[in-house]
């Protein structure tokens, strides 16, 4: 395995499970472009919190319940 592939599988693993992610990682995770993530925030179809190092941040298990509910309606 090269280190590139090592280090790209690294990354997924690291938010792999957890219970916030920074924007850009929510949208790779969702493999959605970052500016639609980005769009649904302004709309305020999904919610962001400030976590304590500052970084935005948004809590999956909310946003993909809106977003779920979202997509019945």
């Amino acid at each position: 395995m090269e280190t590139e592939e090592l280090l790209a599988e690294l990354e997924d693993m690291e938010y792999e499970g957890a219970a916030f992610m920074p924007i850009r990682a929510y949208a790779e995770y969702r493999e959605v472009r970052p500016q639609l993530v980005y769009y649904w925030l302004r709309r305020g179809y999904i919610v962001d919190e400030v976590c304590a190092c500052g970084r935005r941040i948004i809590d999956v298990t909310r946003a993909d319940k809106a977003l779920a509910s979202r997509k019945r309606n």
